[in-house]
Formats: C-alpha cells, structure tokens, sequence
C-alpha cells in the first residue's frame, strides 16, 4: 500500500516558503561550477509574497557577493543564511553554532502535530489491507523531515507506537525527496532505521519502522534487511 499524506493549510503555507527558497538555493549556490557556495539558512516563520519576494533578492546578493568576499550573512525578517566558499568552511560552521543553524534549510514551523497527522494516516490505510497476510505501508511525507523540529529519534519513538497497533502490519516506510544538503546519515533505533542519503540532484529521506510485536507470523532479520536494502538501492523511488 503506497500513499502520500496531503499537507494540512498551514503545512501547505509554510511549504511554500520553504519550497521557494530552496530553489533559488539550489539555483545560484550551483550557478558557476567553479565557485559552488556552501549555505546554511533557517526560516522562522511563513513569509507573505512581497516578504519572500523581498528575501529571496537578499539570498541572490549574499551569494554572488560570497563568491568574491568567501563569506556572507543575512540575518531579518524571521530568516538567517549564512554563505562561505569551501576555504571559510570553519567560518560557516562558528556561525552556525553561534547562530543555532546547522542544515542548508530549516523551517518554517508551524503549529499542526505532523506525526498525530501520520499516526491517523497510518490507522486509516492498514484497513484496506489484508488480515491475513503481512503487509507493508508506504507514505510519502516531505513535510516531516523538512518541517518538523524534533530529532529523529523522538519521530520514531512515537510513529512506532502505531505500527505496533497492527498485528497484520510488518513493516511501515515514510519516505520524501527535497533539497536538504546534510550529509547522508544512518541511525538504527531498536527494530528500526533511519536513512539519509545525498546526491547531486536531490536528498532522500526513509523512515523504517519495523513491527516486532507480529503474533503467529515470523519475519526474519534475513527479510528485513533485503526489504530494506530493496528501497535504498532504487534511486529513483518517489523522484
């Protein structure tokens, strides 16, 4: 079973300001090969069109002033962005500390639970589901990765809460694609995983979440490791 969550009004609101950022991130960080800007930045809050519009001209500044100084900041208006060639990296990363930044995009946030939100996703789509078999839901949610401030640990920890509900459930995948720029990270949390993984085009995020309370059915490690491995080795999944 794949599904995509839809973003609520304010999850919509805030996607936009993030979203149109982050493109002309991705457009003008790469726009001369051989001067690439490294970015830190954090929205605190959604901007109105002539607020954004206002933003994302200061953003196009701060780069192409970085190429020639090595670094650049901009801090107002609920936004902070921080620019540094690769030889002031050290530079970017005391601002970043400073500053409470510490990926290429964070923000903005917003007051909808995101995880209740996929918690009731998640209840919903295991009733179309067989009883009789073990199944596997897949859900597509950027906005959980991207604009959801509480560390990964603490997602998991609550999402598997939902699975475990589910005795015909085996596994459940949350999984989006979006301009991040971390570097690609893997956590493992008891039964479960966390994969971050970069590329030049696009960053991919999965959740693994796996139901280790499953009566009267077995799954191996042997199975769980190949499922897991199935979805990280097709790169082209939810591009």
């Amino acid at each position: 079973e794949i599904t995509e969550l839809t973003p609520s009004v304010q999850a919509k609101e805030s996607n936009t300001t993030f979203d149109e950022i982050s493109k002309v991130l991705f457009q003008n960080r790469f726009k001369d090969p051989k001067k690439q800007i490294n970015c830190l930045g954090k929205i605190d809050k959604s901007l109105s069109k002539p607020s954004l519009e206002l933003i994302i001209s200061k953003i196009i500044q701060c780069i192409d002033k970085c190429r020639t100084n090595g670094f650049e900041e901009f801090i107002g208006n609920g936004v902070k962005f921080a620019f540094a060639m690769d030889d002031k990296l050290n530079m970017l990363k005391n601002w970043g500390e400073l500053h409470d930044v510490h990926s290429l995009l964070e923000g903005p946030s917003y007051d909808v639970d995101e995880i209740y939100r996929l918690g009731t996703k998640i209840d919903k789509e295991q009733e179309q589901l067989p009883k009789n078999h073990l199944n596997i839901v897949v859900i597509r949610d950027t906005t959980l990765f991207i604009m959801f401030g509480k560390a990964i640990e603490e997602k998991i920890s609550r999402l598997e809460e939902y699975v475990y509900r589910y005795n015909h459930l085996a596994f459940c995948i949350i999984a989006a694609t979006y301009n991040g720029g971390i570097k690609e990270t893997i956590k493992i949390q008891g039964e479960h995983m966390f994969l971050h993984k970069s590329s030049d085009v696009v960053d991919r995020d999965i959740i693994f979440l796996t139901n280790q309370f499953i009566k009267d059915k077995k799954i191996t490690p042997n199975s769980t490791s190949k499922i897991r491995q199935s979805f990280v080795e097709v790169r082209n999944f939810l591009l």
